[in-house]
């Protein structure tokens, strides 16, 4: 009981030198956390050092590889998957309804669309703090990232190759969400 204590008191007084950091190490310290937990996961990345970004590209269960970018800016985590490159113009309503859809039901991120480049990206932006505060939060933010962006990627697949309607998309996904977690509880 007392090592219980002790570990408590240990981390309350590392939270309490981290929150001191002035803003240019609070950033460096999370990039430094975010490189080692992609090293930890094996991922091959590219490091973009003066920016502080990272790109990576690794499958989300479809043939092609998803495109993911990390950075770091402004006491902020950017986290972002594009999700659809080039879309064909004649899909841009449908494209955008799905967003629409998808950006009520996420609790977590946001589905934008860049017309010029007619590609879908979702994004992630979270405040450093948590990561100062917890370090094994920028693991499971990787890790939630990823799942999310494939539940993404999933409904975009359904409705570019599959033909299927944004609210049928939605209502698929719904119960997908509604399987998970009654399998979880």
């Amino acid at each position: 009981m007392k090592k219980m204590g002790v570990v408590k008191m240990i981390t309350l007084i590392r939270n309490a030198y981290r929150s001191t950091f002035p803003d240019k190490k609070r950033q460096l310290w999370v990039w430094n956390a975010l490189k080692r937990v992609l090293t930890e996961e094996e991922l091959r990345f590219g490091v973009f050092e003066q920016d502080r970004t990272i790109q990576l590209s690794f499958s989300l269960g479809n043939e092609k590889a998803t495109k993911f970018h990390y950075s770091i800016a402004y006491d902020h985590l950017h986290t972002s998957a594009t999700i659809v490159e080039d879309y064909p113009v004649e899909w841009t309503t449908e494209i955008f309804i799905l967003a629409a859809h998808l950006n009520n039901i996420l609790s977590i991120g946001k589905v934008s669309i860049d017309i010029r480049d007619r590609t879908v990206i979702y994004a992630i932006e979270r405040s450093i703090w948590p990561f100062l505060f917890n370090p094994g939060e920028m693991k499971f933010q990787i890790q939630g990232h990823g799942h999310r962006a494939q539940d993404v990627l999933w409904a975009y697949d359904k409705l570019l190759t599959e033909n299927e309607a944004p609210a049928i998309i939605i209502a698929d996904l719904l119960r997908k969400y509604e399987a998970r977690r009654s399998n979880v509880g």
